[in-house]
């Protein structure tokens, strides 16, 4: 799995934040909450997208435990609902790991098993690090549901050459 080197713009994401280590898939349940107060947020971008932030704090390594922010692209960070937060993911250069959830023959074929390959395999053999605590998760069109099996999402991690 070879991923993709893009640069991409600053995005501004108005939405909804956990903190927690996910141990009981609560990051999905996060969503469910998230989907109903959309249409709450003023300045959305009329794009068919959503983002998936992870921030690591430097405690992360020990506990396990980091912020995530189910959000929306929007056009200003003026008006924010009070049960929302806003945030801007700055431009950058991203490897850009295409999951594909595919169907599952005799082993699991999870977001973490991709995020452990990208941090565990990949990165640390290639020219790049990560110099930010963050990446994201870039749902698009060709989401299809966490249980489709051809539901695809792109993980982007941020990278500078070493």
């Amino acid at each position: 799995m070879e991923p993709r080197i893009v640069k991409r713009e600053a995005v501004k994401l108005i939405g909804l934040m956990y903190y927690g280590d996910n141990k009981n898939w609560e990051i999905p349940i996060i969503w469910e909450e998230f989907i109903p107060l959309m249409k709450k947020i003023p300045s959305c971008l009329p794009v068919h997208a959503s983002y998936g932030l992870c921030f690591y704090t430097e405690g992360f390594s020990k506990t396990g435990f980091f912020y995530y922010l189910a959000g929306l692209p929007v056009s200003s960070l003026e008006e924010i609902p009070i049960e929302l937060v806003g945030k801007i993911l700055p431009a950058s250069e991203y490897a850009v790991f295409t999951h594909k959830r595919g169907p599952l023959v005799g082993k699991t074929n999870t977001v973490k098993d991709t995020y452990a390959y990208a941090y565990g395999t990949w990165l640390p053999k290639s020219p790049y690090a990560n110099p930010h605590a963050y990446d994201f998760e870039y749902y698009d069109e060709r989401f299809k549901g966490n249980n489709n099996p051809e539901s695809e999402i792109d993980i982007c991690i941020p990278i500078r050459k070493r």
